[in-house]
């Protein structure tokens, strides 16, 4: 690993140990969750377990800013996991299609559980389920997360149950006992999205500026229950062979991530293997427009999310696209989260070929408003080419009156960047954004060489 990118990944692990976490805010929407004495036994019903548990109302629809369906959610906590369940009623048919976990599970009707174990600040992850029990979920902590966790459905004659138990230790919790919250339901048949917490005003179901808080939250319980645990996975390759294909070859090879606070980790990979054959795209259409592929790497699920992050951008431009780097020898990342920040560096060694990027987001999302600042940087360097893209986006948004206001700027230097005057990309807007509608006027100028 070279030495300016062991000294970037230094600096940020200095800036995470000294950033505070901030209090959280106060909330009408709040409750102190009890604790089970034994978990739920995950069959369908809402029986006797489930008698302690608080119970909440998910009965305002959103969408069309009334009362909507009847919607029960019970909360609760066992010693390892957070203990959901919703009695959902339902008078039009009920959408189930899905029968397998992915996100074919939000094309149905569904209930889901927002959570942000630091408040405004930190990670976010949602839990959904659909009435056949199919499972969904998605987190700001890694692009391709999939953890283990239990969701089970039964069908009524008037709707339907989901029961859900989400394990502590999937979540980087910080050791906060005080959690903010959202809990949802959609129907389809009305395009509606009925939640528990609401404000006048606010303009998002999920935004957590206006979240529920769950108090009380014990995380497992140990002293070290709010750490993530160390991730490490192993793999063995073989191939037989004769010479005129390359001859019959082996190769070791693995991915880690070992936490350094409880909300960040190092992260490295060893000649991986990145074959991914299980989830390669197996139909490709054709396209007179460029393609896009998902990152599925899991050096760089785990980084991705902290890179090109934008407040407000029209026809943003792509300042980093990790599927484009080929197969390397060998990666270091550092990646976290702390207080109001956000970080991520690595530096990717391949064959005559290095990888590096830095990324630095400053976050404020309360009541009043929303400031962000992102800073990023990458580069690509190999004999005969060395690029660096550097770029800083901002924004700030009042919440009372949902106008907001935005900047961006990058800069491309390199060995193809004949004229620094055409590698340059500056945007600046203002605009308005609700439930409903965004609109505003932006300027953006994009040079030829960027």
């Amino acid at each position: 690993m070279k030495m300016k990118t062991l000294y970037r990944l230094l600096c940020l692990l200095i800036v995470t140990l000294l950033v505070p976490l901030p209090a959280a805010a106060a909330s009408a929407f709040a409750l102190d969750v009890p604790v089970l004495p034994s978990p739920p036994p995950m069959s369908g019903d809402i029986g006797a377990a489930w008698s302690s548990a608080v119970q909440l109302p998910v009965l305002f629809d959103f969408t069309y800013q009334r009362d909507g369906e009847p919607t029960t959610v019970y909360v609760a906590q066992d010693a390892q996991a957070l203990d959901v369940a919703f009695s959902v009623k339902q008078r039009v048919g009920v959408v189930a299609n899905t029968q397998t976990n992915g996100t074919g599970v939000l094309t149905d009707d569904y209930v889901a559980v927002d959570l942000w174990p630091q408040g405004t600040a930190g990670f976010h992850y949602q839990f959904s389920a659909n009435a056949n029990g199919a499972r969904y979920q998605t987190s700001s902590e890694n692009s391709a997360y999939a953890p283990d966790w239990t969701a089970v459905s039964k069908r009524t004659p008037d709707g339907y149950i989901v029961e859900m138990r989400i394990p502590f230790h999937i979540m980087r919790s910080g050791g906060s006992s005080n959690w903010k919250a959202q809990f949802s339901r959609v129907i389809q048949a009305n395009n509606s999205t009925q939640v528990w917490e609401h404000i006048q005003g606010q303009r998002n179901s999920s935004d957590v500026a206006f979240a529920g808080t769950l108090n009380g939250i014990k995380s497992g319980g140990g002293a070290h229950a709010g750490r993530p645990q160390p991730r490490l996975q192993l793999y063995a390759l073989g191939e037989a062979t004769t010479k005129a294909y390359g001859g019959s070859t082996s190769r070791i090879g693995g991915d880690l991530a070992l936490p350094v606070t409880a909300t960040s980790s190092l992260v490295a990979s060893f000649h991986p293997d990145y074959s991914n054959v299980e989830i390669d795209q197996q139909t490709i259409s054709p396209s007179a427009f460029p393609r896009f592929y998902s990152e599925v790497r899991p050096f760089f699920t785990q980084l991705s999310n902290h890179f090109n992050e934008t407040f407000s951008c029209s026809n943003c431009p792509t300042l980093l696209y990790t599927p484009a780097i080929p197969t390397f020898r060998q990666g270091y990342a550092y990646e976290g989260a702390q207080g109001p920040l956000n970080f991520a560096a690595y530096d990717a060694v391949g064959t005559n070929r290095t990888d590096d990027a830095q990324a630095l987001t400053y976050t404020i999302n309360n009541s009043d408003r929303i400031l962000s600042v992102a800073l990023q940087r990458a580069g690509v360097h190999l004999p005969g080419l060395d690029d660096v893209t550097t770029s800083i986006t901002s924004g700030y948004a009042w919440q009372k009156s949902h106008a907001f206001v935005y900047f961006n700027y990058g800069a491309d230097r390199g060995s193809n960047v004949t004229d620094p005057g055409l590698a340059n990309y500056m945007e600046y807007g203002v605009g308005h954004v609700d439930k409903d509608t965004v609109y505003g006027i932006d300027y953006q100028v994009i040079g030829p060489q960027f």
